[in-house]
């Protein structure tokens, strides 16, 4: 019996469950049914990728083509370093660069973790060829930042969030050390052009921003922003001690 593809699809889809541990499981067996199989089980299989440690880069690097038509094009979500466990080794900034031409071929990307790595200031742009591909899907940012902080910091990260357009999401809490930067509110709309975000989210440990350098981000939101949740443990005005 032959079915089409629309019962593929809706087969495959009840199969899926992003909480259901054995799932993967259940749809490397599809995606060896038949070649009518394969795309949709793909799909499902490989919607969200975690390059939290080297091993985890080496083994997407050695075993899938950076091709942008091919598997990686189902890429929607995508996790570089840990997120959470800070007592791990940091993954380092040379698996990154391997990675890159990889990243870069997730042009369907709209979800960007970005976790606990080595990457400086100075390295950030190394990452732009990931957002690039990807300007008119990505929706969601969330950067955890560990190292301290300094205006160029802040720049190139909003230089990184200027080639997303669409972003409606940013979080940009972090455990953020020693230094603070008033502007670390601000990513920019570039001009003529209003952001997208409508949740914006942004939780930090020491900080400084007074309501001035607010307001002009506030304002290139315009209506779109829903939320904006913000929290400091410790908050200077500049200028005032």
């Amino acid at each position: 019996m032959h079915l089409i593809r629309d019962v593929v699809d809706h087969i495959i889809d009840q199969l899926y469950d992003p909480e259901d541990y054995h799932t993967r499981g259940y749809l490397r067996a599809t995606s060896l049914v038949s070649t009518i199989w394969v795309d949709r089980s793909q799909h499902h299989l490989f919607s969200t990728v975690s390059f939290r440690d080297s091993r985890a880069v080496k083994r997407w690097c050695c075993r899938i083509e950076p091709d942008p038509d091919g598997v990686s094009r189902h890429v929607r979500a995508l996790t570089v370093g840990e997120l959470f466990t800070v007592s791990t080794p940091r993954l380092a900034v040379r698996y990154i660069k391997a990675a890159v031409p990889h990243l870069a071929s997730f042009k369907n990307l709209q979800k960007f973790a970005l976790g606990h790595t080595e990457l400086e200031d100075t390295s950030l742009g190394i990452l732009a060829p990931i957002f690039s591909p990807s300007a008119g899907t990505l929706e969601q940012l969330q950067l955890t930042y560990s190292k301290a902080t300094t205006h160029e910091t802040w720049n190139r990260i909003s230089a990184l969030t200027d080639l997303s357009p669409n972003l409606t999401y940013a979080d940009l809490s972090g455990t953020w050390e020693e230094d603070y930067c008033e502007l670390r509110i601000r990513l920019s709309a570039g001009e003529g052009r209003r952001l997208a975000l409508k949740h914006y989210k942004f939780h930090e440990f020491r900080t400084a921003f007074a309501i001035p350098p607010l307001l002009p981000f506030l304002e290139s939101c315009g209506p779109h922003l829903q939320v904006l949740d913000l929290y400091a443990l410790q908050v200077w005005e500049p200028g005032r001690g």
